[in-house]
C-alpha cells in the first residue's frame, strides 16, 4: 500500500494492508511546564473503494509536569470547590479511526473519530467531569 502524507487514500491498493507503528516523543522546551509525552500506537490501514481507512489504538504517557499543566490545578488556581490537584504521571489509552477521501489529485477530505480513556489520576481532577473524551475532526488537505 502506498501511503502519502495524507494517509492511505492516495494510490492505495486494498490487497496490501498497512500496519503502522507510532512512537512519537514530545518535549516542551519553552519553560511553560517542561513536560514530556511519549505515545505508543499501532494502526491498520486499508482501502474501501476510494476511501482510505486507518484504525489505531495505543496509549500516551504524560509526565507529571505535563499532566499537571493539562489536568491539574495549581495552588494559585485553587478556589472554593476547586482544590489544588496534581495528578502525577498518567497513561491515557486511546482508539481512533481516520478516513481519507481523495477529491482529485490535490484535494483530500479527512476525518478522525477518537476516544481517549482517562485514568483515575486524570478523571479525579476537579476540572475534569468525564472518564472519557470523544472527539471528531473533519478537514481538508491540499497537496502541492
Amino acid at each position: 500500500m502506498n501511503v502519502s502524507h495524507n494517509g492511505p487514500g492516495k494510490g492505495a491498493n486494498a490487497a496490501q494492508p498497512l500496519f503502522v507503528q507510532r512512537r512519537p516523543f514530545r518535549q516542551e522546551f519553552t519553560g511553560e511546564h517542561d513536560g514530556q509525552e511519549a505515545v505508543l500506537g499501532l494502526g491498520y490501514g486499508t482501502q474501501v473503494g476510494k476511501v482510505g481507512l486507518e484504525f489505531s489504538a495505543g496509549a500516551a504517557w504524560q509526565s507529571a509536569d505535563l499532566s499537571a499543566f493539562i489536568w491539574g490545578v495549581s495552588a494559585s488556581e485553587a478556589r472554593g470547590g476547586r482544590p489544588a490537584y496534581a495528578p502525577g504521571d498518567a497513561v491515557i489509552p486511546f482508539a481512533a479511526v481516520n478516513a481519507f477521501y481523495p477529491l482529485n489529485d490535490n484535494w483530500t477530505l479527512i476525518g478522525t473519530a477518537r476516544a481517549d480513556f482517562l485514568p483515575n489520576e486524570v478523571s479525579n481532577s476537579p476540572i475534569v467531569d468525564e472518564d472519557n473524551i470523544f472527539s471528531l475532526i473533519l478537514g481538508v488537505t491540499y497537496s502541492f
